[in-house]
């Protein structure tokens, strides 16, 4: 997902609600967030997040 459709602070929050024990990792290359967890992130819900 490109950095620029969710600021770090929303993703860290959307993570850690969906992942509570912290079961994901994030890596940036290239303006990229690149993201390792147990499932999918459903456009819902980066959607919901992306307005706090």
């Amino acid at each position: 997902m490109p950095n620029w459709f969710i600021r770090p602070g929303q993703l860290h929050c959307l993570l850690t609600t969906i992942f509570p024990n912290g079961e994901y990792d994030v890596d940036i290359d290239q303006d990229v967030y690149k993201i390792r967890a147990p499932r999918a992130i459903s456009l819902r819900d980066i959607i919901r997040f992306k307005r706090y």
